[in-house]
C-alpha cells in the first residue's frame, strides 16, 4: 500500500513538472512579441529629479500597483543619507501622490511596462545608464520583494554590501542552490569595474524579460551568478551558510535544539530536526550491564548525544536549506544570530511560516514594527485565495 502511495506521488509530481514546462513555453509564445519590442527598453515617463552627488548608483525595481510601503520610504531616505543615488524603476503605471512623493527620495525615475519582473526593470535601466555612459563606482540593485526592517541595523547592512573594491568585486545578502548555484539578487552590489565589464553588459543586453519567474531565476539569477563565475569576480555573501554553522556549532546543545525547533521553516524542519526526537529516543551507549539507556527527549537533556547527533548530521541540516531557498528557509536565523535587517514579503504566501511562527521569530522587534512586518506578510497572503491564484502559484509565476 505504501509502496503503491509512493508511486503515484511520483507520476503526479512528474506529470505537474511536464504540465509546468508546457505551461511555461506557451507563456514564453504568448509574451514572445512584447518581449521582442523591449530589445531597446520603452518607458512611459523617465525625469532626474536631483543631480547625481558621487558616483554610487542604486538601482531599485518597483511594481507600481503595489504602491510605496513605509520600509520602502525609510530604505530610500537611508540611500539618499548615504549620497547613493537611487534609479526608481517602475514596473507599470504608479499613483500621482507616490510618484510625486517618490521624486523627493530619488534621483530619478523610470516607470516602464509591467514587463519581466524585477530582472526586466534592472536591464531596462542599466541599458540606459550604458547608453548615457554613466560613470559609477558601486551599483546596487535591490527590489521591493523585502521589507526593510526599522532597525539600527539596516544602515550598516547597506554600508557592508557596498564595502567594495580592494577586497571583493561583488556582494550578495544571500546565496542558493536552489535549481543550480547562484546569488540570490533581491539585493546585489557590484563595483563600476564589474557594472561595466563587457561580459556583464552582454548579460543585459541578451537577456530576454519575460513575466515568469522561474525565468528570472534560471536565466535571471543563475544566468548572472555564471558570468560572475566565469569573469572571476571575488564575491562576499553577507549571511553564509557557513557562517551560520560556525554560530550554531557554538551553542549548547539545548539551545540549539531549542532554536532549531523555534525558527526552522516547516519543510525545513521535516527534512531534517524532526528527525532528532525519534532518534535521541532511540537506545544510543549500551551500560555495564548489557542493558539500553534511552537518549535525551527534551532540550534540557540533549546533552552529550545530542551534540554527537548534531556534529553527524548538521552537513545534512544545512545542505537542505541550500538546497532550499536560504532567504525564506533561514531568515529566522539570519535575523536571530547574525542581525538580518531586511526580510522577504512573501513568507506567509508561500506558506513557510505561519503567522505565529513569524510573530515567535520577530518578537525582538518592538511592538509596533512587528505588527507592521506581520500585516504585509498577512495582506500578501491573503492573494493566495483564489482559483486564479492557486493556478499562477501551481505554475510558480508568482
Amino acid at each position: 500500500m505504501l509502496m503503491r502511495r509512493t508511486l503515484v506521488m511520483r507520476v503526479l509530481r512528474v506529470g505537474l513538472s511536464v504540465f509546468c514546462r508546457i505551461a511555461w513555453q506557451a507563456i514564453r509564445i504568448w509574451q514572445y512579441p512584447a518581449v521582442l519590442r523591449e530589445k531597446t527598453p520603452k518607458f512611459f515617463f523617465d525625469e532626474t529629479y536631483r543631480p547625481a552627488v558621487g558616483r554610487s548608483y542604486a538601482i531599485f525595481a518597483m511594481t507600481g500597483a503595489r504602491g510605496v510601503g513605509e520600509d520602502v520610504w525609510r530604505m530610500l531616505s537611508l540611500l539618499r543619507r548615504m549620497t547613493v543615488n537611487t534609479v526608481a524603476v517602475v514596473n507599470g503605471r504608479l499613483n500621482e501622490k507616490d510618484l510625486a512623493d517618490l521624486g523627493e527620495c530619488v534621483h530619478r525615475i523610470m516607470v516602464r511596462p509591467n514587463l519581466g519582473r524585477d530582472f526586466g526593470g534592472w536591464r531596462a535601466a542599466t541599458l540606459k545608464m550604458y547608453d548615457e555612459r554613466v560613470e559609477c563606482e558601486r551599483v546596487l540593485y535591490l527590489n521591493d520583494s523585502v521589507y526593510f526592517l526599522d532597525v539600527p541595523e539596516l544602515e550598516e547592512f547597506f554600508r557592508n554590501i557596498l564595502d567594495l573594491g580592494r577586497d571583493y568585486d561583488l556582494a550578495a545578502a544571500t546565496e542558493s542552490r536552489e535549481h543550480s548555484y547562484h546569488l540570490q539578487s533581491y539585493v546585489l552590489a557590484i563595483t563600476g569595474e564589474v557594472f561595466g565589464n563587457q561580459a556583464i553588459q552582454a548579460f543585459w543586453r541578451d537577456y530576454r524579460p519575460y513575466n515568469l519567474r522561474i525565468h528570472a531565476i534560471n536565466a535571471g539569477e543563475i544566468g548572472l551568478s555564471r558570468v560572475f563565475c566565469r569573469c572571476r569576480f571575488r564575491k562576499k555573501v553577507l549571511y553564509s551558510l557557513s557562517a551560520l554553522s560556525h554560530i550554531l556549532n557554538s551553542l549548547s546543545p539545548a539551545e540549539r535544539f531549542r532554536d532549531l525547533e523555534l525558527l526552522s521553516s516547516a519543510k525545513l524542519a521535516n527534512k531534517t530536526i524532526d528527525t532528532v526526537p525519534r532518534m535521541a529516543e532511540e537506545p544510543m551507549n549500551p551500560t555495564p550491564n548489557g542493558q539500553k539507556t534511552n537518549s535525551v527527549k527534551t532540550a534540557e537533556r540533549y546533552d552529550a548525544q545530542g551534540e554527537l547527533f548534531w556534529r553527524q548530521h548538521s552537513e545534512e541540516f544545512f545542505a537542505a536549506i541550500g538546497n532550499m531557498n536560504p532567504a525564506h528557509h533561514a531568515c529566522g536565523f539570519f535575523h536571530r544570530y547574525m542581525g538580518m535587517p531586511i526580510v522577504k514579503k512573501d513568507l506567509y504566501f508561500r506558506e513557510i511560516f505561519p503567522e505565529n511562527g513569524l510573530a515567535r521569530i520577530f518578537a525582538d522587534l518592538d511592538d509596533a514594527e512587528r505588527s507592521r512586518l506581520l500585516n504585509i506578510q498577512i495582506s500578501r497572503g491573503r492573494q493566495k485565495n483564489g482559483a486564479m491564484n492557486t493556478l499562477r502559484r501551481l505554475l510558480r509565476l508568482d
